[in-house]
């Protein structure tokens, strides 16, 4: 990967870092909302195994390992004050863990926030205020998929199932869902 900036700077490489494995590394960058932190998620070939790594783009900033393979988190997204992190450590059905954007912070240091259940978590979102959380109960079981895709209200209307006055759960049920998919908004 290399980084351009702008003016009359030349070209440089800017990931000095060890890889999965670099000839079969695929990288996959975002930034925050507010463009102070960029992300690079890499994946070791197609076997599911992924590497989080952080930078802030202040002058002093450079590369860090977040998670490695064995933290086993497949998907995160960072935020404006934290990164979100799916992770299927000790965890078979997955949790969402949140990390301060901090310099140097890894996963061991992470909260978590939306705790493993019986459902099986397979995406999230972040939003300013809330992280989407899609999980499913179970497949079809038997039954033909619809052939069309089902109609998804835009923003979707939550029913809350619970709320305390530090967690919202809210289990949005859309007309036609695909089936046995819920969409979890905690806040």
């Amino acid at each position: 990967m290399w980084l351009r900036e702008f003016g009359d700077t030349p070209d440089r490489v800017d990931l000095a870092r060890c890889f999965a494995d670099e000839p079969i590394a695929e990288n996959y960058l975002s930034a925050s909302p507010d463009g102070r932190w960029v992300m690079d998620r890499v994946q070791k070939g197609d076997g599911g195994e992924w590497q989080v790594f952080l930078r802030s783009q202040g002058a002093d900033g450079s590369w860090w390992r977040v998670a490695d393979i064995p933290d086993k988190c497949v998907h995160a997204v960072v935020g404006t004050d934290a990164l979100y992190l799916l992770s299927f450590r000790d965890a078979p059905h997955g949790n969402v863990l949140r990390l301060p954007l901090t310099s140097g912070t890894t996963v061991a240091g992470a909260d978590e926030i939306v705790s493993a259940g019986d459902t099986v978590i397979e995406d999230l979102a972040v939003t300013r205020d809330t992280v989407w959380v899609v999980d499913m109960d179970s497949g079809p079981s038997g039954s033909t998929p619809p052939s069309t895709p089902a109609a998804w209200p835009s923003p979707p209307t939550p029913s809350c199932a619970a709320a305390t006055p530090t967690r919202r759960s809210c289990h949005c049920t859309p007309p036609n869902p695909p089936p046995s998919t819920t969409l979890i908004a905690h806040s």
